[in-house]
């Protein structure tokens, strides 16, 4: 019976024993399949902000450089105030401290810094950082990623020789910034090298204080400091003491101990750390080169610099390499501790390790912030045209504008890839997409192909594909073609203009008062003829009797007819043979260029630009000089603005509030602008022409238009300009912005002075929006051949037609002609 008693209670401590370790087991495997639930959560839970600072700090003439210690010491208090993140209670015991990370990557001849957190603490983190480093920037990461395939890596842990109560070294104690080690290693990972050092931390439980002020106790005791300063490995040390005392007071006297003078400075050591918050902290390096050999010394060479930070008496630095790499970089990728190899650092010893960059740090490489941003003013409204977005201090507000300020004109400027095209693209794309009218001029061509390929399918019977390369259907553009007699008076001057922005831009007398005397009258003449006249037919009227003596018939204009009859019959032909070389010359590059005299050889325009405008139609003109050539592309541009001003001064016949806004935009506008381009800045809004236009540099625009420019334009908006503009512009943005920030200013961003309600508002930063919506290849390839089929013609009709226009007059022909000047 008692043997059956003793199997009974074997069998249920052996049940108890299965039980327990079945529970243990799923509480292991809920707990690891919680832990990989919340890395893989964390992977799409962290942002990455790109933190840059200006290398020198704007100061009062009074003030003076501040020391290095100084600046890192705001990285101090800026990772004291992160310890407000601790989470206390339940909370942070099931779910944990939230972890930052803050990164120095380094590939492609940069170093950037990086700030790695949590989205929910994305907003709280850049306030924090921006509220130390007011003059800073954050910007979303993009560039941080550093694995490349086909690279070796070699990866590494840094973690202190000693146990946490023992401090490192410190900014304090240093005689140089502590991160130009860093750095300068950084920048010398040779050809394709790259490296990232991370440093993830996260809020201390406040109890490390009290493992430190039971540490310091035993000190001044004179004792020893247990291993462990948990509960239970203090408990063991107590006994063990009060055993040790027994012992000592069974054979000697017991005197008492005191501190040494050693032990005296690991007081005073202890004594600082614990003074301000601490945090867990994990320092990895990751190293990619071409060799893992290279790779591993990258990651040595990186490692040395922190041994400035390390002393006898305090805390050294040591390097783990022999890790499992594919566990480590998971949790590198996923900003997460790795292993146990955690220090417990405070914020003074963080910033030793880590802080953003300062004027003291001569680094090459380091991507400074190097033009500084401003809020937008209260005043922005909130209905409009989007222009962009200002972002300052992790707020981002809409730029508008508003319709009415839009016809004061847009004027932009900056180096050539800095957002000018981006920023047209978005405007135009909303325009189009509201059902306005448009016109674009673009000397490079890639705009219109982008927009063409995102045209709505609502709109696509709207455009007019205007492209002079399509030689197979030209498109005619006739400079001569008239209505009135106020159109007919302004495209002859214009198209003197015209010459003299083409063959003598700076007025040296190439083109000169006797060119403009025979240009003027033959213009007039062939605007008489019945069937209309080109400029291609000009030199004609002078080389061929039996051609000119047929148009002049038509002539009513008395003036002109003595031009002819008078004048020009008794000029010595000595003279004319001179006169004719010079003048005829001037047209002999369109004569003779096949793609321009089949465009401008034809007597009707492919389509009316008043009615482009009434209609709300989307003109786009690709003039991209390297399919058609410089100054042919300049000709058709400047021929398209003569004649899209005088469609809208002919809106002087209908009421003002009846004219419908027709939106201009002109990228490289200088190269199609004459001398009445400033007419078009005063004159055009009245006509419901509003202007967009674009250059690179002031020096590009004739003094006349660009005072026009700085008088009439309501908005200006510049992106990164040259030195010689940013110091003619610098009135314009000051206070606010000054010429070294209109210099250096970050591609795709710039500086605005917004009119609201015709007032200007006081300048702010913008950055450009690019167009979300995708390219449809098929659309623009439909929209291109449909415009075509429309406004184009078949080249064998035009030639036909130009062919049979300038055609050389037979005598009898000639006898006609003569005979129908005389009335037989």
């Amino acid at each position: 019976m008692e043997e059956t008693t003793i199997q009974i209670d074997w069998l249920t401590f052996s049940l108890y024993l299965a039980g327990f370790a079945v529970v243990a087991i799923a509480i292991y495997l809920i707990w690891r399949k919680s832990y990989r639930k919340k890395l893989a959560e964390r992977s799409s839970d962290i942002v990455m902000l790109e933190v840059r600072v200006p290398k020198k700090l704007e100061k009062k003439e009074y003030e003076t450089l501040k020391s290095f210690s100084e600046l890192t010491s705001v990285a101090d208090q800026m990772f004291a105030s992160l310890n407000s993140l601790y989470v206390t209670g339940i909370k942070g015991f099931l779910y944990g401290q939230p972890k930052i990370s803050f990164e120095l990557v380094a590939k492609d001849k940069e170093i950037i810094f990086y700030v790695g957190t949590p989205k929910y603490l994305q907003s709280l983190v850049e306030k924090q950082i921006l509220s130390f480093y007011q003059q800073g920037q954050i910007d979303p990461g993009v560039d941080f990623r550093i694995f490349k395939e086909g690279m070796k890596s070699a990866v590494g842990i840094v973690t202190t020789t000693k146990r946490y109560l023992y401090p490192i070294k410190t900014y304090t104690e240093l005689n140089s910034d502590t991160i130009n080690n860093i750095t300068n290693a950084l920048s010398k990972l040779g050809e394709d090298g790259r490296a990232t050092v991370q440093m993830v931390i996260s809020p201390a439980n406040p109890a490390w204080r009290q493992n430190i002020d039971y540490a310091l106790g035993r000190i001044r005791e004179g004792k020893s400091v247990p291993a462990m300063l948990s509960w239970y490995g203090r408990a063991f040390f107590y006994f063990s003491d009060v055993i040790a005392h027994w012992f000592r007071s069974q054979t000697t006297k017991d005197k008492g101990s005191t501190a040494s003078p050693l032990q005296e400075e690991s007081v005073k050591l202890l004594t600082q750390k614990s003074a301000k918050s601490g945090f867990l902290t994990q320092i990895r390096i990751v190293s990619l080169a071409k060799t893992e050999e290279e790779a591993e010394m990258n990651l040595r060479n990186i490692f040395s610099a922190y041994a400035q930070l390390g002393a006898p008496d305090r805390n050294n630095f040591k390097l783990k390499i022999n890790l499992d790499k594919k566990a480590f970089i998971t949790h590198f990728i996923l900003r997460d501790f790795y292993g146990l190899d955690k220090m417990l650092l405070n914020c003074e010893e963080l910033a030793s390790v880590y802080h953003f960059p300062n004027e003291h740090i001569e680094t090459p490489g380091i991507r400074w912030f190097l033009a500084k941003r401003a809020s937008a003013p209260s005043g922005i409204p909130q209905e409009g045209l989007v222009l962009g977005e200002n972002i300052y201090r992790g707020e981002k507000t809409i730029v508008r504008i508003k319709d009415d300020d839009r016809r004061r004109h847009i004027y932009a400027i900056g180096m050539t890839g800095t957002g000018k095209s981006t920023l047209f693209e978005t405007m135009i794309l909303q325009d189009i997409y509201a059902g306005r009218g448009v016109a674009l001029f673009d000397p490079h061509g890639e705009t219109v192909e982008n927009i063409l390929a995102k045209i709505p399918k609502s709109r696509v019977e709207d455009v007019i594909y205007f492209n002079p390369a399509d030689t197979q259907r030209p498109m005619g553009l006739n400079l001569l073609e008239w209505k009135t007699q106020d159109e007919k008076d302004f495209l002859v001057q214009e198209s003197i203009q015209i010459f003299y922005k083409l063959f003598d831009p700076n007025a040296q007398g190439f083109i000169g008062p006797q060119f403009e005397h025979w240009m003027r009258n033959a213009a007039l003449t062939l605007m008489e003829y019945p069937q209309g006249g080109t400029l291609i037919e000009i030199p004609k009227l002078f080389t061929d009797d039996g051609f000119r003596q047929d148009r002049i018939n038509y002539v009513q204009d008395p003036v002109v007819q003595a031009f002819w009859n008078q004048q020009l019959a008794k000029t010595a032909d000595f003279h004319k043979s001179e006169m004719y070389n010079y003048f005829i010359s001037k047209f002999g590059r369109f004569m003779t260029n096949h793609t321009m005299r089949n465009i401008i050889g034809q007597a009707k325009s492919a389509f009316d630009l008043r009615s482009v405008m009434d209609s709300r139609k989307i003109l786009l003109v690709d003039l991209a000089k390297g399919k058609i050539g410089e100054t042919n592309s300049n000709l058709l541009g400047m021929i398209l603005i003569t004649k899209l001003m005088t469609a809208a001064l002919s809106r002087v016949d209908i009421d003002e509030e009846q004219r419908k806004d027709f939106y201009l935009y002109v990228d490289e506008f200088q190269n199609f602008a004459t001398d009445t381009f400033s007419v078009i800045l005063s004159e055009a809004r009245k006509f419901r022409l509003n202007l967009n236009i674009t250059n690179q540099y002031i020096a590009q625009i004739p003094e006349p238009i660009r005072d026009a420019i700085i008088g009439n334009v309501g908005t200006l908006i510049s992106f990164r300009i040259g030195v010689p503009d940013a110091e003619f512009m610098e009135k314009e943005f000051e206070p606010v912005f000054n010429k070294t920030d209109l210099n250096n200013i970050e591609a795709f961003n710039a500086y605005v002075k917004l009119l609201v309600d015709k007032a200007p508002l006081k300048p702010f930063s913008m950055k450009t929006i690019k167009s979300p919506l995708k390219e449809d290849m098929e659309m623009r390839k439909a929209v291109s051949q449909l415009s075509s089929l429309k406004y184009g013609r078949d080249i064998s009709i035009v030639e036909a037609e130009i062919s049979n226009r300038v055609r050389s007059y037979t005598p009898v022909e000639q006898e006609r002609s003569v005979a129908r000047e005389s009335g037989l």
